[in-house]
């Protein structure tokens, strides 16, 4: 905001810092740039440029100028079509783990974004919404905002005088694989130490600062998987695969889980406001278990990313990767 008030202060020109007068009716209806010469303008431009490409400019002086990418008129009708793209993208086996522990994760994640407050109340950690409440999104402020950048950065720095070919992206998987194994043993360890407050904390903070720190190597890991002209739909493709594996159907199905396992934990009306039911704390057990089981989800992530470095680790010794490198940091 203070770079919009300089420029509104120092960058306005002195002609147009005025306000004119009010019984001026003909200057308060004149633009200060004429409408119909400012469109003949574009227009004429637009066609001047357009002519100058088509007369002088070949296909093959184009393909040089703007990268040897460009595809030329018969090379695109030869071009594969969308859907077959995207059958090679979701066909490829490393992707593919990866992909899929990245949802395995992501489902993980969901639960606890949606039931976090709730179960700290329930297990008895917190008296109140407003403190749970607080705790809680103060924990996944803080663990995001430092975990997401510095799991990137570690990776950079850790990769970027490589060069071998597709060893920025096992380093990527084997990060994945390192920082979500973690994260399911302080996971776990929470789930049975309910009973202490701080340890309690202290564990899921570690948790979810190494489920925050993956996010940096998930994204690299899929990029460098595929060459230049299908990143993009790489990546359209993870974001689909992940919120339809994932955070979609979290809160859906771990809340018919819970509903069963601890019936008194759902929302009831106290003066006209929605709350958490107060007969919860009743339903620990039913609680510890619906916790268990979203931590175990988070197995399928180990284990495939663990595959994931195998299939990864195949590829370069095949040779199916091309150098590249993150810039100078």
């Amino acid at each position: 905001m203070a770079c919009l008030v300089c420029c509104c202060v120092f960058c306005v020109p002195e002609e147009l810092n005025v306000v004119p007068p009010t019984d001026d009716v003909v200057a308060l209806r004149k633009p200060l740039v004429s409408t119909n010469e400012f469109a003949s303008e574009v227009m004429s431009l637009s066609r001047e440029s357009h002519d100058t490409v088509e007369r002088n400019a070949s296909p093959e002086e184009l393909a040089e100028k703007f990268g040897a990418e460009m595809l030329s008129p018969k090379e695109f009708n030869e071009s594969k079509s969308f859907l077959r793209t995207w059958w090679e993208i979701l066909s490829d086996i490393p992707f593919l783990l990866v992909v899929l522990a990245h949802g395995a994760y992501t489902f993980t994640l969901g639960v606890f974004n949606a039931f976090g407050p709730d179960v700290f109340i329930g297990l008895g950690l917190f008296s109140d919404e407003t403190s749970a409440s607080l705790i809680f999104g103060g924990i996944v402020a803080v663990t995001s905002l430092i975990g997401t950048p510095l799991g990137g950065y570690v990776l950079d720095r850790h990769t970027k005088h490589t060069t071998v070919p597709g060893k920025r992206c096992f380093v990527a998987v084997s990060s994945l694989f390192l920082y979500v194994t973690v994260a399911e043993v302080f996971a776990l360890a929470m789930c049975f130490i309910s009973d202490s407050k701080g340890a309690f904390l202290t564990c899921f903070t570690i948790a979810l600062f190494c489920m925050c720190a993956l996010w940096g190597p998930e994204m690299v890991a899929v990029l460098e998987l595929f060459p230049s002209s299908r990143r993009s739909m790489a990546i359209s493709a993870n974001a689909v695969l992940i919120h339809v594996l994932g955070d979609v159907p979290a809160p859906i199905v771990m809340g018919v889980v819970r509903d069963k396992w601890a019936p008194n934990c759902g929302t009831v009306e106290n003066d006209g406001d929605a709350v958490l039911n107060p007969l919860c704390s009743e339903d620990q057990n039913g609680l510890k278990n619906f916790m268990l089981l979203s931590v175990l989800w988070m197995l399928w992530a180990v284990i495939l990313w663990a595959l994931a470095m195998v299939a990864v680790k195949r590829r370069q010794r095949n040779g199916g990767f091309v150098l590249t490198a993150p810039a100078e940091i």
